[in-house]
C-alpha cells in the first residue's frame, strides 16, 4: 500500500497518481510491520514493498520471507510446498548442504576413495536451495573443501606416479 506524500491518502500500488490530490510522490506502508518507508525495502524488517503475504501449508503462519519463522518449510518461487527444512539445535537447517560438506571432508582425509567422495560432495553441493541462506553458505564451504579434497588427491596420485616411475627407472623393479 502506497501513501501519498502531499495529503496523506492511502491508495494501491498500482496507482501512479493520488486519487484525492493528483500527486505522484509516494511513502509505502509494510505489509508486515507497518511502519512507513521510502525506497524498495522496509528498513524495520527488510520486506520488499510489493511483498505477497504467503500462508505456511504446514502451520498457517502467515509471512513475507523465503521459509515460515515458525516452522521452517519452505515455498518456491512456483508456490509449491518442499516441506519443513529439519534444523539442528543450533537453528541452522540440516539437509543436502550439511551432507555435501561431510563428504567433502572425508574427501580429503580417505585417499582413492576421497576422489569419489570430493566429487559426490561437489553434485550434492549444486543441488542445493538457493532461497535458504544457510544452506548456500554451507554449500559454498562444501565446495571449496571439495576443490581442496580434489587437489590433495591428485597431488597425492601424481606423487605415487612420479616415485613409481623413478623407483622403475632406477631399476628396484625387475
Amino acid at each position: 500500500m502506497k501513501i501519498c506524500t502531499f495529503c496523506g491518502c492511502k491508495t494501491d500500488n498500482d496507482n501512479k497518481v493520488c486519487a484525492s490530490c493528483g500527486g505522484n510522490t509516494f511513502k509505502y506502508v509494510c505489509l508486515n510491520c507497518n511502519e512507513e518507508f521510502e525506497g524498495l525495502y522496509c528498513p524495520a524488517c527488510g520486506t520488499r514493498f510489493n511483498a505477497v503475504e504467503k500462508i505456511c501449508p504446514n502451520c498457517s503462519t502467515r509471512y513475507f520471507s523465503n521459509a515460515c519463522p515458525k516452522c521452517g518449510s519452505v515455498i518456491n518461487n512456483n508456490n509449491t510446498y518442499n516441506g519443513p527444512t529439519y534444523r539442528s539445535r543450533y537453528g541452522r537447517s540440516f539437509g543436502l548442504s550439511m551432507s555435501a560438506l561431510i563428504l567433502s571432508i572425508f574427501g580429503i582425509f580417505f585417499f582413492g576413495m576421497g576422489t569419489i567422495f570430493s566429487i559426490i560432495a561437489l553434485v550434492m553441493a549444486s543441488k542445493v536451495d538457493k532461497n535458504n541462506p544457510s544452506e548456500v553458505k554451507t554449500a559454498n564451504t562444501a565446495k571449496i573443501i571439495s576443490i581442496i579434497g580434489l587437489a590433495i588427491n591428485g597431488l597425492v596420485i601424481l606423487i605415487y606416479i612420479i616415485v613409481y616411475i623413478y623407483a622403475i627407472a632406477s631399476g628396484h623393479y625387475n
